[in-house]
């Protein structure tokens, strides 16, 4: 597996790139166009939720390419276009700086590969590659109500490290937590972002437990077994400061 290098940035015909030179060396926008590795037979998989994600052989590893696409009401007027504002301050960019700092720090996440800015006019779309990690979604534990307290404490003890470093994620849920034995890792940081203790903390735990409830349904996850997951998972977020 390559080790994370600095990133650089470098201008293409479509627009510019910003890429681990160690994995990504000499970056063509091709790289975020699934309809290359597809090409190529090297698409392995794919995951539908606010777009399709495809899965790709990248040689010695494999990288999850994802074009930026907007949630919400934005998103039934303009899918995946935003408002031109400079390929540093846009979306995948401050999304890929953010993993980088994040491995520095010794966080579980994704290792960073690119990120494509590509403007037209007034608006930009954006693409970002990192390293697929092994782990199944815990959403896959909810779905299947197989509630299992050491993971949910496991996952508090991760949560609090993010926390504890003032890493916000925009969009904790249970889809965007990986669970591989004893290794819990966050994934998808677009619109993350560094900020000082506060109530968003509170607000950040809150926002994974109304994901877990509807995925399984209010009644559900008020049943004794769900609950005592919940309870194990702010037992495990206590742990983190001791």
């Amino acid at each position: 597996m390559a080790p994370d290098e600095p990133l650089r940035r470098r201008a293409v015909p479509a627009g510019v790139i910003l890429h681990d030179a160690g994995r990504l060396p000499d970056p063509a926008a091709q790289v975020f166009d699934p309809a290359h590795w597809l090409a190529r037979g090297d698409v392995v998989a794919t995951h539908e939720g606010r777009g399709t994600v495809h899965v790709v052989d990248a040689g010695e590893e494999e990288w999850v390419v994802r074009h930026l696409r907007r949630g919400g009401v934005p998103a039934r007027i303009v899918e995946d276009r935003y408002l031109r504002i400079g390929a540093g301050r846009s979306r995948p960019f401050r999304e890929l700086r953010l993993l980088r700092r994040l491995r520095q720090e010794g966080l579980p996440v994704p290792p960073p590969v690119a990120a494509g800015y590509w403007p037209r006019g007034l608006t930009h779309t954006g693409d970002i590659i990192t390293v697929r990690v092994p782990g199944r979604p815990l959403r896959r534990d909810l779905t299947e109500n197989h509630p299992h307290p050491p993971l949910w404490r496991r996952v508090g003890t991760t949560l609090r490290r993010f926390h504890r470093a003032g890493v916000y994620h925009a969009d904790l849920s249970a889809g965007n937590i990986l669970v591989s034995g004893r290794q819990v890792t966050l994934i998808d940081f677009d619109r993350g972002r560094i900020r000082r203790p506060g109530g968003w903390q509170r607000r950040n735990l809150a926002r994974l437990q109304r994901s877990a409830a509807k995925i399984l349904g209010p009644e559900v996850w008020q049943s004794p077994p769900w609950r005592a997951c919940w309870r194990a998972l702010l037992e495990g977020y206590r742990e983190g400061d001791q």
